[in-house]
């Protein structure tokens, strides 16, 4: 089954939502990384950061493809900004709550947020396929994402059986 395809300004929209949210996700990871004693923890949150990068820069080449077929809404710097700050206060906890959560041992906690960031980048991503151009590289993100998810289950269940 084809999926309908978004309008200009939605799948615009759509993609700046995804840069977003790779951004958001790339912030979380690097302050949890530098929150953690965790050595194996703080490796994983590196790769994770560095994975975020690359798939936002991904939703970038997209929303350029977009642009070159004047399918895209330009947005003022500022409401780019206010957009950015709102995807990051409904999903992010600030960087000084994060080491906050850490010191008191609650890093199990953070690693639910991460699993739940991934579910909800995965159930996203999902409804984009077949609306924008590459799906092929939506796709990729979304198998990308879902090994996130494999790997932070399992470092969720190992904080469980070392506290």
């Amino acid at each position: 089954m084809r999926r309908e395809a978004l309008s200009d300004t939605a799948g615009d929209a759509a993609i700046q939502a995804a840069i977003q949210m790779e951004e958001v996700g790339k912030d979380f990871y690097d302050a949890l990384g530098a929150a953690t004693s965790d050595p194996g923890l703080a490796d994983l949150c590196r790769e994770l950061s560095a994975a975020e990068a690359d798939h936002r820069e991904t939703f970038r080449r997209i929303r350029s493809e977009l642009a070159r077929q004047a399918k895209t809404v330009l947005l003022r710097d500022d409401q780019a900004a206010e957009a950015r700050q709102a995807v990051r206060e409904a999903i992010l906890p600030d960087p000084a709550a994060i080491r906050r959560l850490v010191s008191r041992g609650s890093v199990a906690a953070l690693l639910q947020t991460a699993i739940q960031m991934e579910k909800d980048s995965i159930a996203y991503y999902r409804r984009l396929i077949g609306a924008l151009p590459e799906p092929a590289a939506v796709e990729a993100i979304i198998r990308e994402e879902q090994e996130h998810l494999r790997l932070l289950m399992a470092a969720g269940r190992g904080q469980e059986t070392s506290n």
